[in-house]
């Protein structure tokens, strides 16, 4: 993922929204940890994903960040995007990655469903963390979503996720874009910005 070469806000342009997400993302705990940033094509969606990832990775609290396109065959199988966010989580802090170590060596086939693979890749590591660090908040952001395959393939996917990320330690807050596609919006809608 080259996220280095995907454009960001130009200086002093999309404040408002940029702070209004940043305060969100970094304030106290809300209802939910999960904020979903939609709307049309071209509307610079993408773009502020990037100036905000960016900016929380200059800041160490970038704990993941994964985009789509939708000209990407790679990018469509769902235990990728498990793995790339539990990959990313152990490069961003070592006790992540010594707890998803002893996760694997626990369940060595992780590989049974979507919601184990979720369950044992992120959430247990977390909530081991949780147990022995004190965080502020870690921030994963999910770029372009409804460019991840058709609506029937991104349903397993938008299952597991968000029936998942909202069980995340509220130290883990997650940023997400997406076009108002109906099956995201289903998942979504309570979550919108």
């Amino acid at each position: 993922m080259g996220a280095a070469k995907r454009e960001r806000c130009l200086p002093r342009t999309q404040t408002d929204i940029l702070q209004h997400l940043f305060a969100s993302l970094t304030g106290p705990i809300a209802a939910s940890n999960i904020i979903w940033l939609r709307g049309p094509a071209g509307c610079g969606k993408s773009t502020i994903l990037n100036t905000l990832a960016d900016y929380f990775h200059r800041l160490r609290r970038q704990g993941a960040f994964l985009f789509w396109d939708r000209n990407n065959a790679d990018s469509g199988e769902p235990h990728r995007v498990i793995h790339t966010l539990a990959y990313n989580l152990a490069r961003f802090h070592p006790s992540f990655a010594h707890e998803l170590a002893s996760q694997i060596n626990n369940w060595p086939h992780i590989t049974a469903s979507l919601d184990s693979q979720f369950q044992y890749l992120l959430l247990e590591p977390l909530v081991a963390l949780l147990q022995t660090h004190h965080f502020g908040p870690i921030v994963i952001v999910l770029d372009a979503l409804d460019e991840y395959g058709e609506s029937e393939s991104r349903r397993q996917l938008l299952n597991t996720l968000f029936n998942g990320l909202a069980k995340l330690p509220k130290f883990v807050r997650v940023l997400i874009a997406s076009r108002d596609e109906p099956d995201i919006h289903a998942a979504l809608s309570p979550c919108h910005a």
